[in-house]
């Protein structure tokens, strides 16, 4: 799904006029007329109300899961009859898929005074209404052998008896519920019929606007014009997922995902993630809720930039609810994402179109998209983890007709070891994508006001640190100001985001060399040749001393390997460096030939 089509579903979900909302269905129909096409299908709608809002959208929301639909039409109110004897054009039709579009306008009390004191009462109606269904079922199973899918009872948002309207036997609200019941009761011995649940859907968009006296009385709507896009998209869901096409993996980021804060940074104590505060509340939600997928048969990837065993400390944190044992697989290296992601998809063997990414970086999503623009992604807001749950759940990925004993025991099984890291090749290309964004690195000495910045990154940042040494404001107040001292930051932006003060180099000129002390970046732009431009830039402030060596003044911590691997590909040192001094001539630094990003020094 592009980012065009989740907005215009987004404008579809909040039109709350009949204008707005059918210029917007207009926009997404021509938007996903050019999706591909991956299955097809023959879906009949008997009608219990007015159907053609419903079928335009149905066949929109499917076309945006790349299912192609042809739809037949019942007349309106005719659902009975052309259930029991179906008409000419609907037996040659042959469809896969039968849809009861009923509601609660189709009970036989509605629009009238019940008397429930002579001869009506709450089981006869029940009875009547749940014998009509299995009737209904009966003769298609009998005459199609296909798929059926029945809508339960909304409720009424009027309530004449208050409180009692659900709690009383004479109650709308009471008997509805009642009814729902006997049909998911019902439907269990028919093997082909799925209940779809409209009450729970009117619930979550509400009473209110999910019923129209208007639309009904004028348009013989049975659902408010506004709720349809929910109705729709809910029903292509469990299309999807009869078609089985719903997804099966849900592959997962780590840092600001799992939990807050950049583990390889503040360490897995330093981690939110638990009861003690709010945010640390919001991911233990969101690791309940992919418990509650794993519990249900869905398959969980992590997929994070990271060293292995910094990555498996975070699952190991004593309030972590989700463990190494429930992944199938973990991609845990400094690989880019799609390269990782290769991997998951051959160590599970199951095809890209099955995969759901989540990831708080857009440049992660945008790669991955760029690579397997098949695979959905959510792009998560790390400023609002409260919201995690609902943006992994809304869009129903892991629909499931009927949950069976072998999906609830499918858990972390499919792949061993736990942690795989397979040898293969990827057409993915990162430099390309890169340049696609339009990054710009912009370098120079800070101002004032950045001090602050430079202060906070040189002391957070772990991952990108030449030797972890902590400065105090003064301190890099020294190396900005100090004629004998050299101080760069590089501030980057793409067409994604604006990331701000990313990454800062400087140190002292000593005699003939330039000696760095400090030299750290944000991990949010690993991987986007920032360390490249920082070293030209910095080769440009020595050329006008005429040196031509850097002295680093390196120290391995805890936590800098990423640091080791980059400056190592650079040529700056071996891999195997000891801590100390390490010298180099600035000209025999492997600068890559065309660096993917725009460099402006001031």
């Amino acid at each position: 799904m592009s980012s065009e089509q989740t907005e215009m579903i987004r404008l579809l979900w909040t039109s709350k006029d009949r204008a707005t909302f059918m210029a917007s269905v207009a926009g997404f129909e021509a938007d996903v007329k050019s999706n591909e096409i991956i299955a097809e299908c023959k879906i009949a709608i008997l009608s219990g109300s007015t159907t053609s809002l419903v079928s335009r959208l149905l066949k929109l929301f499917l076309l945006n899961n790349g299912i192609k639909a042809e739809i037949f039409e019942g007349h309106f109110g005719n659902f009975f009859i052309d259930a029991m004897n179906p008409s000419a054009e609907l037996v040659a039709f042959k469809p896969d898929i039968i849809y009861v579009h009923t509601s609660r306008v189709n009970l036989k009390s509605f629009g009238k005074v019940r008397d429930f004191r002579n001869n009506d009462s709450s089981d006869s109606l029940v009875t009547q209404e749940v014998s009509q269904a299995k009737a209904i079922w009966k003769s298609l199973n009998d005459r199609f052998d296909c798929w059926i899918i029945q809508n339960n009872i909304d409720l009424t948002p009027d309530s004449p008896l208050g409180n009692s309207e659900g709690t009383e036997a004479m109650g709308h609200n009471f008997v509805a519920r009642e009814i729902n019941q006997h049909l998911v009761d019902e439907s269990k011995n028919f093997g082909q019929v799925l209940i779809h649940d409209i009450n729970a859907l009117s619930a979550s968009i509400g009473l209110e606007e999910w019923w129209s006296p208007r639309d009904w009385i004028q348009y013989g709507l049975a659902t408010s014009t506004i709720s349809h896009p929910r109705l729709a998209f809910s029903l292509a869901a469990v299309v999807t997922s009869i078609l089985g096409e719903s997804k099966k993996c849900l592959v997962l980021d780590f840092d600001n995902t799992l939990w807050g804060g950049v583990i390889g940074e503040v360490g897995v104590n330093g981690i939110e993630l638990g009861p003690d505060s709010s945010r640390g509340k919001a991911f233990l939600d969101f690791q309940l809720t992919i418990k509650d997928l794993v519990s249900r048969g869905v398959l969980i990837a992590g997929c994070t930039k990271n060293e292995k065993q910094t990555a498996l400390s975070g699952l190991s944190h004593p309030n972590s609810i989700l463990r190494p044992e429930d992944f199938a697989v973990i991609e845990a290296s400094w690989d880019p994402k799609p390269v990782a992601i290769k991997r998951i998809i051959e160590t599970l063997n199951i095809g890209s179109r099955s995969l759901v990414f989540v990831d708080d970086s857009k440049i992660e999503v945008h790669a991955v998209k760029t690579e397997f623009p098949e695979i959905e992604s959510v792009v998560l807001d790390s400023k609002f983890p409260e919201k995690y749950s609902s943006m992994v759940l809304q869009p129903r990925y892991f629909e499931s007709i009927k949950l069976t004993k072998e999906d609830i025991s499918r858990k972390g099984t499919q792949a061993s070891p736990r942690v795989k890291k397979l040898q293969s090749v990827s057409t993915y290309d990162h430099v390309q994508m890169l340049r696609d964004l339009n990054a710009v690195a912009t370098i120079g000495r800070p101002s004032v006001d950045q001090l602050d910045r430079v202060t906070q990154l040189v002391n957070k940042t772990n991952q990108f640190n030449l030797n972890g040494i902590r400065r105090t404001p003064s301190e890099i107040k020294r190396l900005a100001q100090d004629i004998d001292s050299c101080l760069l930051i590089g501030e980057f932006k793409d067409d994604l985001t604006n990331y701000g003060v990313v990454t800062v180099i400087g140190g002292q000129f000593v005699g003939d060399y330039f000696r760095v002390d400090v030299w750290v970046m944000s991990c949010r732009t690993f991987d986007r040749y920032l360390e490249h431009a920082m070293i030209l830039a910095l080769r440009d402030e020595m050329s006008t001393r005429s040196i031509e060596v850097l002295n680093l003044e390196f120290k391995r911590t805890a936590r800098n390997d990423y640091f080791v691997n980059s400056c190592a590909a650079l040529g700056l040192f071996e891999k195997s460096i000891s801590d100390g001094s390490c010298s180099v001539q600035v000209s025999n630094v492997t600068i890559a030939d065309e660096l993917p990003l725009k460099v402006v020094l001031r």
